[in-house]
């Protein structure tokens, strides 16, 4: 009899899994290009901001994509 608990246990553990998960995140040609260009890169840029107006989101952009820096922004 404990068998068939243990069974039942481990089928239902295994079975919740699946049903819990979160589906697999399916990425792009591009996705794994600058995926792959960001695993080369080495440094970081801290960029802060005293206002939120005073963003500049394209620089952002720039260092997050062609640079491959992921810039932490600190409002």
């Amino acid at each position: 009899m404990p068998k068939i608990s243990h069974y039942f246990t481990l089928g239902l553990m295994i079975l919740s899994s699946y049903i819990i998960g979160q589906p697999q995140k399916t990425m792009s040609a591009a996705d794994i290009e600058l995926a792959l260009k960001k695993l080369n890169t080495v440094g970081s840029v801290l960029y802060i901001a005293a206002h939120p107006d005073d963003e500049n989101t394209r620089l952002l952009g720039y260092l997050a994509n062609e640079n491959a820096f992921a810039p932490p922004i600190f409002p």
